[in-house]
């Protein structure tokens, strides 16, 4: 269980969190509005079918398993364990806003440690949350190319469905931080 300095901390923090999450899926729906907007202007004769389509469709795939595979890889207990070891250098932005932070000075060593593997997560879910995208990037990308908006609706839903999939659950994790510190798991 987080101590009350740290679920006082995180409040702000996982709102921030969530807020960038939504902004993936709404980038995710905006390309398939930039398509369709686009796409009221082709015709059926404009359509295209160049033969590196395919490629878009790997691309989306790799971009799929990449974001399966990191947020694996990055929330591992070893990767976990070895978060709160992470120092920001004395004249960074972060260290200067959490210095600032009354709640943050109020907190012992061991929340500190967490706030630094909740930055760590939080960088962690935004890489995920990149590929994830992408996807639906790679759609907008085939639908200008082939002039055919059809291809960008598969290439959204499956980028939505992973965001969806990947929602932000910090805390869970950082109980998991503070269980693998308390046990002595070594990182990397």
């Amino acid at each position: 269980m987080l101590s009350s300095h740290m679920q006082t901390y995180l409040r702000s923090s996982t709102k921030v969190l969530n807020i960038i999450w939504i902004a993936f899926q709404v980038a995710a729906a905006v390309y398939y509005v930039i398509a369709r907007i686009m796409g009221q202007a082709w015709t059926s004769e404009d359509r295209l079918d160049p033969g590196f389509v395919p490629a878009f469709w790997v691309l989306a795939a790799l971009s799929a398993i990449a974001s399966i595979l990191y947020q694996r890889w990055a929330f591992s207990d070893a990767k976990l364990a070895a978060s709160p070891t992470y120092e920001t250098s004395a004249n960074s932005v972060s260290t200067a806003a959490m210095a600032r932070n009354e709640t943050y000075q109020a907190m012992g060593d061991t929340d500190k440690g967490l706030v630094k593997a909740f930055a760590y997560i939080q960088v962690s879910y935004i890489v995920t949350w990149a590929f994830q995208e992408a996807i639906a990037i790679f759609g907008l990308i085939m639908a200008i190319v082939t002039r055919d908006v059809s291809n960008v609706v598969i290439f959204n839903v499956a980028a939505l469905a992973l965001l969806f999939a990947t929602r932000p659950a910090s805390v869970p994790l950082l109980e998991r931080v503070q269980r693998l510190s308390q046990t002595g798991a070594k990182g990397p």
